[in-house]
Protein backbone atom coordinates (compact mmCIF):
# COMPACT_ATOMS: atom_id res chain seq x y z
CA UNK A 1 0.00 0.00 0.00
CA UNK A 2 2.70 2.17 0.89
CA UNK A 3 4.53 1.43 -2.41
CA UNK A 4 1.51 2.29 -4.35
CA UNK A 5 1.61 5.78 -3.04
CA UNK A 6 5.42 6.15 -3.61
CA UNK A 7 5.18 5.04 -7.10
CA UNK A 8 2.19 7.70 -7.41
CA UNK A 9 3.55 10.27 -5.94
CA UNK A 10 6.44 10.10 -7.75
CA UNK A 11 4.68 10.08 -10.71
CA UNK A 12 2.90 12.77 -10.01
CA UNK A 13 6.70 14.62 -9.08
CA UNK A 14 7.99 13.62 -12.86
CA UNK A 15 4.86 14.77 -14.72
CA UNK A 16 5.11 18.24 -12.46
CA UNK A 17 9.28 18.53 -13.36
CA UNK A 18 8.73 18.25 -16.77
CA UNK A 19 5.70 20.63 -17.00
CA UNK A 20 8.17 23.40 -15.63
CA UNK A 21 11.41 22.11 -17.46
CA UNK A 22 8.93 22.97 -20.87
CA UNK A 23 7.52 25.99 -19.36
CA UNK A 24 10.98 27.68 -18.68
CA UNK A 25 12.11 26.39 -21.74
CA UNK A 26 9.68 28.10 -23.45
CA UNK A 27 9.61 31.12 -21.53
CA UNK A 28 13.46 31.61 -22.73
CA UNK A 29 12.84 30.76 -25.88
CA UNK A 30 10.29 33.65 -26.19
CA UNK A 31 12.28 36.21 -24.61
CA UNK A 32 15.45 35.14 -27.21
CA UNK A 33 16.17 37.03 -30.47
CA UNK A 34 14.36 35.25 -33.53
CA UNK A 35 18.12 34.66 -34.25
CA UNK A 36 19.16 33.22 -31.69
CA UNK A 37 15.93 30.85 -31.68
CA UNK A 38 17.11 29.54 -34.85
CA UNK A 39 20.82 28.95 -33.52
CA UNK A 40 19.56 27.36 -30.54
CA UNK A 41 17.32 25.20 -32.38
CA UNK A 42 19.87 24.59 -35.62
CA UNK A 43 22.15 23.31 -32.56
CA UNK A 44 19.78 20.59 -31.29
CA UNK A 45 19.37 19.29 -34.71
CA UNK A 46 23.29 19.14 -35.30
CA UNK A 47 23.57 17.34 -31.81
CA UNK A 48 20.85 14.52 -33.15
CA UNK A 49 22.96 14.19 -36.67
CA UNK A 50 26.30 13.62 -35.04
CA UNK A 51 24.70 11.09 -32.50
CA UNK A 52 23.33 9.42 -35.59
CA UNK A 53 26.96 9.91 -37.90
CA UNK A 54 28.39 8.53 -34.85
CA UNK A 55 26.66 5.55 -34.95
CA UNK A 56 27.06 5.33 -38.84
CA UNK A 57 30.42 5.56 -38.57
CA UNK A 58 31.16 2.96 -36.12
CA UNK A 59 29.36 0.58 -38.13
CA UNK A 60 31.26 1.68 -40.91
CA UNK A 61 34.60 1.17 -39.28
CA UNK A 62 33.18 -2.69 -37.94
CA UNK A 63 32.31 -3.47 -41.62
CA UNK A 64 36.07 -2.16 -42.88
CA UNK A 65 37.39 -4.53 -40.13
CA UNK A 66 35.32 -6.83 -41.38
CA UNK A 67 36.43 -7.05 -44.85
CA UNK A 68 40.13 -6.12 -44.35
CA UNK A 69 40.05 -9.36 -41.93
CA UNK A 70 38.43 -11.19 -45.37
CA UNK A 71 40.90 -9.72 -47.70
CA UNK A 72 43.87 -10.75 -45.28
CA UNK A 73 43.04 -14.41 -44.84
CA UNK A 74 41.92 -14.59 -49.52
CA UNK A 75 45.59 -13.05 -49.49
CA UNK A 76 46.66 -16.17 -47.04
CA UNK A 77 44.98 -18.35 -49.83
CA UNK A 78 46.62 -16.95 -52.16
CA UNK A 79 50.06 -17.23 -50.67
CA UNK A 80 49.17 -20.70 -50.04
CA UNK A 81 48.12 -21.47 -53.35
CA UNK A 82 51.09 -19.77 -55.32
CA UNK A 83 53.54 -21.91 -52.83
CA UNK A 84 52.22 -25.46 -53.47
CA UNK A 85 53.12 -25.45 -57.58
CA UNK A 86 56.60 -24.48 -56.41
CA UNK A 87 56.83 -26.95 -53.66
CA UNK A 88 56.15 -29.84 -56.21
CA UNK A 89 58.79 -28.06 -58.77
CA UNK A 90 61.28 -28.34 -56.00
CA UNK A 91 60.76 -31.89 -55.21
CA UNK A 92 61.34 -32.75 -58.99
CA UNK A 93 65.03 -31.54 -58.64
CA UNK A 94 66.75 -29.22 -61.50
CA UNK A 95 66.81 -30.16 -64.57
CA UNK A 96 70.50 -30.71 -66.28
CA UNK A 97 72.01 -30.51 -69.51
CA UNK A 98 72.71 -34.01 -69.64
CA UNK A 99 69.27 -35.18 -68.59
CA UNK A 100 67.26 -36.80 -71.15
CA UNK A 101 63.88 -35.68 -71.76
CA UNK A 102 61.42 -37.61 -73.09
CA UNK A 103 58.28 -35.30 -74.94
CA UNK A 104 55.07 -37.55 -74.88
CA UNK A 105 53.10 -35.52 -77.53
CA UNK A 106 50.05 -37.56 -79.08
CA UNK A 107 49.48 -37.12 -82.68
CA UNK A 108 46.47 -36.32 -84.55
CA UNK A 109 45.44 -38.88 -86.96
CA UNK A 110 43.64 -37.06 -90.01
CA UNK A 111 40.93 -39.66 -90.91
CA UNK A 112 41.56 -40.68 -94.74
CA UNK A 113 38.49 -41.24 -96.67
Amino acid sequence: MVAEERDKCDQRLHRAKLKVETMATELSMSAMLRSVQEKAINNKLMEREIVILRGKLQGTQEESERLKSQIRALQRTRKAMRARPLSMLLKRGKCLPETELKLDIPLQKNASF
